[in-house]
């Protein structure tokens, strides 16, 4: 029984060497004919030596090597980028730590193609990245890296936990491979030219967004910069339009924004658009169309617009700003209560009163300090209550120089009027002449003085 076991054992061993032989034979001519058919130079395994490729591909250097790891075989596939190629460009896997370390503040660049930087971990230099991921290159990039691949440190390499034994796997890999490094590379374009390029053809409208952004922003002065703003003034997302505009102000960039602030676009484009506009163009030539957002329903145009009234000095639309002044919203409160400091006026004066009492507190600082540009002797009194109290704080301290402020323009205590005795009671007081306002430090307590 025993000696049958025996020969049984010597079979199986037998059949496994010869099963092992084959293999190694049939990887051996595949690692071979790949050579072959790409032009390389094969190495065969020897004693403490593995099975590798080495040549070039497309002008590029590859390397196919066996590597040894616990008791399995791996593929090492190895491209080196085309030069000139930053050293710090990488290019890798997405997964949970990467994720949370974006989260945390670390670097990962997005390029605006949603499906690419979910699947995509991109660091280094913005412009030169954006510049070389092109739409085909993304694709192909993403392919091998959610194979296993990663570009860093100058080349792109896959670790296949398997030992190939087939010539097209080699082939395949290798010319997917160099087909990818290829794409990232600029071909002989500057970094300036690719990210024009690329604002200009993109399928992804964000993609054509930042590559825009990174060209205004790093190559302002370059002519790519301004031929790309110029050809991005017809592009069709609304986005890129606005940035072109934004960059390239001027006879061209005027009717586009005007356009945008009219169109139903989303609001936040039209709010920019309107900010722009007001910024870039004289405000008897964009009245009308500020008269407009004015009426709109979204809020967030209408608060750009209530700015935009402000920066043109637009008295003759304060009242439709008062108007708004009725329990607004924050946004909306915080941006009236500036616009209303810069136009002045006693209906200025009257709608900062109302937004004095607001439930925010950043809203009502912003009237006290607006107070303190524009108000009369009307508005001291209103302010003394938020003068007080031993915590202090922002509004205190906006109250308190709002008061100051107004007593400064209505002249010197001694001529009469109006004083302020701060003793962080902040009480008023009449003194005996006529006809000014002072605030009165470290005086004794709160009092009233009649005239004699």
């Amino acid at each position: 029984m025993g000696s049958i076991f025996f020969v049984v054992w010597i079979v199986f061993a037998v059949f496994v060497a010869v099963k092992a032989y084959e293999q190694k034979q049939r990887a051996n001519m595949a690692w071979k004919l790949a050579a072959e058919e790409l032009g390389l130079e094969s190495t065969p395994p020897q004693w403490m030596q593995r099975r590798s490729l080495r040549g070039r591909m497309d002008g590029l250097s590859v390397e196919v090597t066996e590597k040894a790891a616990n008791k399995a075989t791996h593929t090492v596939y190895t491209v080196r980028l085309p030069a000139p190629v930053p050293e710090d460009l990488r290019l890798s896997a997405e997964n949970f730590l990467t994720q949370v370390s974006a989260r945390l503040g670390n670097e990962d660049l997005q390029t605006g193609d949603e499906l690419f930087d979910a699947a995509v971990l991109v660091r280094g230099e913005e412009s030169e990245l954006l510049a070389r991921l092109t739409q085909p290159a993304r694709r192909a990039l993403q392919a091998l890296i959610e194979k296993g691949a990663k570009l860093e440190s100058g080349k792109l390499e896959l670790v296949l936990k398997t030992q190939v034994s087939a010539e097209y796997e080699l082939i395949d890999t290798l010319r997917e491979l160099v087909a990818a490094a290829r794409l990232f590379h600029l071909e002989g374009r500057s970094v300036p030219e690719s990210l024009a390029r690329n604002a200009a053809g993109d399928p992804e409208a964000l993609v054509r967004l930042r590559n825009l952004s990174a060209l205004f922003r790093d190559h302002p002065r370059t002519e790519a910069a301004r031929q790309a703003a110029a050809k991005a003034l017809e592009d069709s997302d609304p986005a890129v339009r606005l940035r072109a505009a934004e960059f390239l102000p001027g006879a061209g960039a005027s009717p586009v924004l005007t356009a945008l602030v009219r169109s139903d676009e989303v609001t936040w484009v039209r709010a920019e658009a309107l900010r722009v506009l007001s910024r870039q163009c004289a405000y008897a030539e964009i009245s009308d169309t500020v008269a407009l957002a004015l009426r709109a329903d979204e809020e967030e145009l209408r608060q750009e617009a209530v700015r935009a009234v402000a920066r043109g000095g637009d008295h003759a639309k304060a009242d439709a700003l008062v108007e708004m002044a009725n329990a607004p919203s924050p946004p909306l409160a915080e941006a009236l209560a500036e616009a209303f400091g810069q136009l002045g006026g006693p209906r200025a004066e009257e709608a900062l009163l109302r937004l004095l009492a607001h439930e925010s507190d950043r809203v009502r600082v912003l009237a006290a300090e607006a107070l303190g540009k524009i108000g009369t002797v009307r508005a001291v009194e209103p302010l003394l209550p938020l003068t007080r109290g031993l915590l202090g704080g922002e509004l205190q301290q906006a109250a308190r120089e709002a008061v100051r402020h107004i007593q400064g323009r209505l002249g010197d205590v001694a001529a009469g009027g109006l004083a302020v005795v701060d003793d962080q009671g902040g009480a008023l007081s009449l003194p005996t002449e006529e006809g000014a306002v002072a605030v009165v430090e470290n005086a004794a307590p709160t009092r009233v003085r009649s005239g004699e």
